[in-house]
């Protein structure tokens, strides 16, 4: 290996430490649009708009992370069906996400 080689190896992430930063970021997301929602809707005495401040950083961090994800798995080269299967995963729990939060902002907000 040529010096050039080493260190374009050295800056290239495994597809495992790619895949730990992608969880620790949508845990992340969702723990602070979580608690940025929780306390608007404890501030206002309604639910709707911390659930809507909620669904609004939800959605612009998904993406944010979802494009994250993208470019840094097109440089370790991950294949196909990890990629779609991490992204759809994510989607899917997504909606789950949304529906046990806007429960627990209503059981908390009455």
């Amino acid at each position: 290996m040529e010096f050039e080689e080493i260190g374009e190896f050295a800056n290239q992430m495994e597809i495992q430490e790619i895949l730990n930063w992608y969880t620790l970021f949508l845990v992340a997301a969702a723990l602070c649009c979580g608690v940025l929602g929780f306390l608007l809707a404890k501030i206002t005495k309604k639910f709707t708009i911390g659930f809507n401040v909620l669904c609004v950083l939800s959605i612009i961090s998904l993406f944010a992370i979802i494009r994250w994800f993208d470019q840094v798995s097109r440089e370790a080269y991950m294949g196909t069906i990890p990629w779609l299967f991490n992204i759809s995963f994510v989607l899917i729990l997504f909606p789950i996400y949304l529906l046990v939060i806007r429960y627990f902002y209503k059981k908390v907000s009455t």
